[in-house]
Parts: C-alpha cells; structure tokens; sequence
C-alpha cells in the first residue's frame, strides 16, 4: 500500500518562515523542496547551490515528500 501523499503549499509554507527551493530538474520533476528562511540546505538536506528555478518557474506546492513530512512534523509540534 502506498503512503498517502502530504500536500504543503507555499502559501502555508511562507506563513512559517520557510520557501520553496528548486532547480530545473526539480522543476521537470515536481520535486520542489522546502527550506527555513536563512539556511543554506533544503529539509531533506540537499544544499542549495543552484538558482532557485521552483521561484522562477512559479511553482506553489512541495513535490519532495521528506521536505513536506518534515515540514509537518515541525508546525504541529510547536
């Protein structure tokens, strides 16, 4: 059985102090990640070294899965 796919948006992701990060391949592949504001790796750990294509490109909602459970897990324990 697959797990159920968490859905974050940027729109509750910036309400929290975080954004979304990408480059093109992210992009192709609706894997946008999330990371707090001012750090320099995304939740999941992957750094941020490219230009953040998620932003240009317009993409709203996280596509890597360990980003958004991290994301959840941080906002309902606060």
């Amino acid at each position: 059985m697959k797990a159920k796919t968490i859905k974050v948006s940027e729109t509750l992701a910036r309400s929290h102090g975080y954004y979304l990060f990408g480059g093109k391949g992210d992009v192709w592949n609706n894997t946008a990640h999330l990371s707090k504001n001012s750090e320099p790796i995304t939740l999941c750990g992957r750094p941020m070294l490219s230009t953040n294509w998620v932003r240009i490109e317009g993409v709203t909602e996280v596509g890597c899965e360990v980003c958004a459970q991290i994301f959840i897990d941080q906002i309902t324990t606060k």
